[in-house]
């Protein structure tokens, strides 16, 4: 199997409306999501790495 890697990007604007899309169907918990992502979005665009310091069901 080979894998394959693609690059996306969006504007902010874009961004923002996928974000308003996600915290309306998704209620409180959408919300939060949409925040935590365009926080870790502000990070990348700046060139800071988003330090992770809250515990994720991933990891």
């Amino acid at each position: 199997m080979q894998l394959r890697f693609w690059t996306f990007s969006a504007t902010e604007t874009e961004l923002g409306e996928v974000l308003a899309v996600a915290s309306t169907m998704g209620g409180c918990v959408g919300e939060m999501g949409a925040l935590k992502a365009y926080k870790t979005y502000k990070y990348f665009v700046s060139g800071q790495a988003a330090v992770q310091t809250e515990p994720s069901c991933c990891t």
